[in-house]
C-alpha cells in the first residue's frame, strides 16, 4: 500500500486489495487498521483503556508532549497565508486547562451529576 505522510507521521494508507468505483479514487484508509478484514468493518478491536475524545488526547499528551499538533497560518496584510505555526500538544493541553480553570473561577461550569 501507498502511505500518506504528514512530516514523519504515516496517517493513511490507500487500499490496493479493492478496485476503485468508477469515477474515483481508491478508498484512503486509516495507517491504524493494520488488519484487512476490518477493512469493511470498522470495528477493529482496540485499547479499550481510551473511550473519548479526551481519553486519546490525554494519551497523546502523555506519549508525544512535544509533537505538533494544532496548526495556524497567519495572513498579512494582502492576505497571503505564511507558514504554519504550530503549537505541541503540551502546550494545548496547557492552554485547555487554563481555559477550564478561568471557566471554574467564573462560575461557567457547573458541577454536574453522573459521568
Amino acid at each position: 500500500m501507498v502511505e500518506q505522510r504528514f512530516g514523519n507521521y504515516t496517517y493513511a494508507k490507500w487500499r490496493d486489495d479493492k478496485e476503485a468505483s468508477k469515477g474515483y479514487t481508491r478508498e484512503l484508509i486509516s495507517s491504524l487498521l493494520t488488519d484487512p478484514k476490518y477493512y469493511e468493518n470498522l470495528d477493529q478491536p482496540h485499547s479499550h483503556s481510551e473511550r473519548t475524545l479526551i481519553d486519546l488526547f490525554e494519551k497523546h499528551c502523555k506519549n508525544n508532549p512535544d509533537e505538533r499538533f494544532l496548526g495556524t497560518r497567519p495572513i498579512d496584510a494582502e492576505g497571503v497565508a505564511g507558514d504554519y505555526e504550530w503549537k505541541s500538544y503540551a502546550q494545548v493541553k496547557e492552554a485547555a486547562q487554563a481555559i477550564g480553570r478561568g471557566m471554574c473561577e467564573l462560575d461557567l461550569a457547573p458541577q454536574v451529576e453522573g459521568d
